[in-house]
């Protein structure tokens, strides 16, 4: 379990780290000569939502093991967040996104999962 956990914690720590590259280099995904305001704009919003979930779901459970209702919640709210980027990366033909996206989504239902358990 706490092999798992720290697993989940690299994972969430990942996404927050790809929400502050989003923030800091907006084409680095999209690998856009000229960044546009709409990809800046994406790229903010992106990095609003992955930074603090990506602590959170990596940190909660990791913290909170022991109270499993609100570490499962945050991570409920990471998978479904994850399996949006799936959709997103998927419709953008974008395999890294949808690659890196399934796997996070998966380790964080796999440790919810252990939570229950």
């Amino acid at each position: 379990m706490d092999v798992l956990l720290i697993v989940n914690c690299v994972i969430g720590l990942a996404t927050a780290a790809m929400g502050v590259v989003g923030l800091v280099k907006p084409g680095a995904f999209s690998r856009s000569q000229t960044v546009e305001a709409g990809e800046k704009l994406y790229a903010r919003m992106y990095a609003a939502r992955g930074i603090p979930l990506g602590i959170a779901a990596g940190f909660v459970p990791l913290i909170w093991s022991s109270t499993p209702t609100v570490s499962l919640a945050v991570l409920i709210v990471a998978v479904v967040a994850q399996i949006g980027d799936v959709i997103v990366g998927a419709r953008a033909r974008s395999m890294a996104m949808v690659g890196g996206a399934a796997v996070a989504a998966v380790i964080h239902a796999v440790a919810a999962l252990a939570l229950v358990w």
